[in-house]
Order: structure tokens, then sequence, then C-alpha cells
């Protein structure tokens, strides 16, 4: 596609170049009032690494968190050296049995 690199408004200039909106119609309010109105639902998921010292030497270690915005609720779920598909399913139908039992 030819593109170098990636920032920010790469996707909203190629949009703009090909005739498209760079955007869906927005409407009134801001992000924080979005957040507000909304907070008891919006839920964050977040894949993240650590480097830890093992028997074998130096390992990443992938883990998920499922952050809840209002009241604040963190998931952490169970870490792996190998994260593949099924670890994301299983680590998925975890949180939903976790919503389920928490009612939230």
């Amino acid at each position: 596609m030819g593109i170098e690199s990636a920032t920010s408004n790469t996707v909203k200039n190629i949009l703009k170049r090909n005739g498209f909106d760079s955007g869906p119609k927005r409407g009134s309010g801001t992000w924080a009032d979005f957040l507000k109105w909304h907070a008891k639902t919006v839920w964050q998921c977040d894949f993240f690494s650590k480097r830890v010292v093992s028997k074998t030497g130096r390992r990443d270690l992938f883990g998920i968190a499922f952050l809840h915005v209002e009241p604040l609720h963190v998931f952490i779920t169970p870490s792996t050296y190998n994260p593949n598909e099924a670890w994301v399913l299983e680590r998925a139908a975890a949180f939903k049995q976790y919503i389920k039992d928490e009612r939230l």
C-alpha cells in the first residue's frame, strides 16, 4: 500500500484521499460526557506482558486484564508463556462467568 509508517492520522488521511468521511457523524457531548453516561456498562480489556526470570532464563509472560469503569472492578486472568487463540477464548469464557457470578 506504500505506507512507510503509521501515525494517528494515517487512516483518516487515506479515507479523505479516497473521498470518504474520516469518521462517523458525532452527536452532542464530549468523550467525558459519554463515559459519565455509560460508566456502569463500560469495560476495558487490556493484553499485557511481563518479562520474568524462570528456571530456564528470562521469558515473557502474557495476561489479560478486564477493568470496569464504575464501580472499579479488575479481573486479571491467569497468565501464560504461550498465548494462542484457545488461551484467549478460555480467558474470555472465565471473564463471562465472572460477570455472571458477580452480577455486574
